[in-house]
């Protein structure tokens, strides 16, 4: 069949097209191949910036050039497995935590060693996500749920603890079940400091008759914990009692401030999530209070 100089130009062009696409698609660095003879490089993506890893072969631990963070990753053996590792971790950067848990749970039925698969897990239930710290520019865990249960009893919690272990982190990561009353003043004495401290009591208060003793649990909390920050940390504090009200939570952190000697900058503030909606019509309904302050030490 002959074809006109157009036509021509019209087949080149989509011939070179193809190749091109054909060629593309081969350099992917998410896609794995398996093609006898040949092995394809594989580029997962950093949990907390989305930046690319490059891990090396058979690793199972790799830091992200570009937020430094050290972090696990899923063992790269399998091409559905990859994928469906690609759309949680997507699913998670957007806050879709419920979708995002299905991926991880489809993961854990069908390879249930992956480590990767239970951390995703923990962190859809807590809805944690990172986000940027614009004056130093790294990654402050934020929690977007609330939850009567302790993280401690959560089964998948306590593999994630055991992977650390057998992923070499065990020296890193380090879990203590104690009275926080008991411990915050301990871990002061020896001194101890930290990047970013995360205060999430549960209700000090179910009654109005006990707000105020609840008032100095709150306060002692807070200033313990704000003396252990470092200078130019944060603090990401809470109360989940409706009678702790807000005007009455707000000035009882300001509080601890003075007395721990810190000067606050409020980096944000939430309420829960919309699924528990706030009536106005009802008080009870208005009971999740929560900071992020970055702490910085009073010259």
């Amino acid at each position: 069949m002959a074809h006109t100089q157009s036509e021509l130009q019209v087949i080149t062009f989509a011939k070179n097209l193809c190749s091109y696409v054909m060629t593309i698609t081969q350099m992917l660095p998410s896609t794995l191949k398996h093609r006898k003879g040949e092995r394809i490089m594989i580029t997962f993506k950093c949990k907390m910036c989305g930046g690319d890893l490059k891990p090396i072969e058979n690793a199972t631990t790799c830091q992200c050039d570009y937020c430094g963070s050290l972090q696990t990753i899923p063992t790269a053996d399998n091409e559905k497995k990859m994928n469906l590792f690609g759309r949680a971790q997507r699913l998670l950067r957007s806050c879709d935590f419920d979708k995002a848990a299905g991926v991880f749970e489809s993961i854990v039925a069908e390879f249930p060693t992956e480590a990767e698969a239970y951390w995703g897990l923990v962190l859809c239930k807590y809805g944690i996500e990172y986000i940027d710290d614009p004056k130093t520019g790294r990654k402050i865990p934020t929690c977007h749920r609330s939850s009567f249960d302790s993280i401690m009893d959560d089964t998948n919690f306590d593999q994630a603890t055991e992977n650390a272990k057998l992923n070499g982190l065990d020296d890193k990561v380090k879990f203590i079940c104690e009275d926080v009353f008991e411990l915050l003043p301990k871990l002061e004495e020896e001194g101890e400091k930290y990047d970013v401290v995360i205060l999430d009591p549960p209700a000090f208060t179910k009654s109005r008759s006990s707000v105020k003793n609840a008032v100095k649990g709150y306060r002692e909390i807070n200033l313990r914990g704000l003396k252990l920050v470092k200078d130019g940390g944060f603090l990401a504090t809470c109360s989940c009692s409706h009678f702790m009200e807000y005007e009455l939570f707000t000035k009882t952190i300001g509080q601890a401030a003075r007395s721990a000697h810190k000067r606050l900058r409020q980096v944000e503030y939430r309420t829960q999530a919309s699924d528990h909606p706030i009536l106005w019509a009802s008080d009870e309904s208005y009971y999740l209070k929560f900071y992020i302050f970055q702490v910085c030490d009073e010259k």
